[in-house]
């Protein structure tokens, strides 16, 4: 398949939405966490565009599309990166990106949203308990790769899944973390598990995400893939 990779820009947003939608169901985190997703699908919407908005124009994160060349499909696959760490290529990275005032909009928005107004499309206490497992993994990788490329989302629209879109990506970040001579690192999915693995990341831990007096729970694991 015939791929080119390319920054994403606010203009990609309806399509990136579509491919959230399209792809994540098939999640076991995904549908754990967003319980409720297919009663409040507007809500449901507006998160995550609100959530898009603000990943785009944060300077820490590399956020490509991935398009078909040859097709005006628009972008059939996108990755979000984020470069950890105080290091100077980390600085560096920071500074080729054009966030400023934007970022600020956009992530004080999302934030007011989380903030002010329930979430109705996901149970609270498996929010909660959500938020309190990412918080200690992001210390686990702090300890051991303070510096570091950090994988936060690849998905591809379901109609062009198993074609390569998503090793592209990822291939993508693990040479951009040579680049800079930092591991890259992800909270795997059960959905993602196996195609990291193939791509060299190691096992670090198993992490259990249940709220109190669910009968329900979600595993997944931290990885690391340090450059060759």
């Amino acid at each position: 398949m015939d791929l080119t990779l390319r920054d994403a820009t606010v203009v990609d947003l309806p399509r990136i939405l579509d491919i959230v939608l399209s792809a994540l169901p098939g999640d076991p985190f995904y549908c754990y966490l967003w319980a409720n997703r297919e009663e409040f699908p507007n809500d449901h919407r507006g998160y995550w565009l609100q959530r898009l908005q603000a990943d785009i124009f944060n300077p820490s994160y590399s956020f490509v599309v991935a398009e078909l060349g040859g097709e005006r499909v628009g972008p059939i696959a996108f990755g979000i990166w984020e470069r950890k760490g105080n290091d100077g290529m980390a600085g560096l990275r920071r500074g080729r990106r054009e966030g400023g005032e934007a970022w600020n909009f956009y992530r004080t928005s999302f934030q007011n949203l989380l903030s002010t107004r329930p979430r109705p499309d996901a149970p609270p206490a498996r929010l909660s308990a959500c938020d309190a497992t990412l918080s200690a993994v992001t210390q686990q990788f702090d300890v051991g790769w303070p510096s570091r490329f950090q994988l936060e989302l690849i998905c591809t629209h379901r109609d062009y899944q198993r074609r390569g879109a998503g090793s592209t990506i990822l291939q993508w970040g693990l040479h951009e973390a040579g680049r800079d001579g930092v591991p890259a690192t992800v909270a795997a999915s059960p959905m993602g598990e196996k195609l990291y693995v193939k791509y060299g990341f190691e096992y670090i831990r198993e992490w259990v995400v249940r709220a109190e007096d669910d009968d329900e729970e979600v595993r997944f694991q931290t990885m690391v893939y340090r450059s060759r």
